[in-house]
């Protein structure tokens, strides 16, 4: 799976989540090949996430702005 994933699109990786791919198969294989840039240099210093909400959390607080949920309103 490592190197058959890394031009993965959004709708891609959606997809894989959808068919059942389990979380944590998710979190350890695909999102290490999935991400590009700054995203996967933060992850690659990130200790292992054990949940996809800790990891969407931890990537919410990384890169959105602070002020985030004020401007979507």
């Amino acid at each position: 799976m490592r190197g058959g994933h890394a031009h993965m699109e959004p709708v891609a990786l959606t997809t894989l989540i959808v068919s059942g791919i389990l979380e944590l198969d998710l979190l350890k294989r695909v999102l290490p090949v999935a991400l590009r840039g700054t995203a996967a240099q933060w992850l690659h210093l990130q200790p292992p996430f054990l949940s996809w909400d800790n990891f969407m959390a931890a990537l919410r607080v990384q890169f959105l702005p602070v002020d985030h949920g004020y401007r979507v309103h």
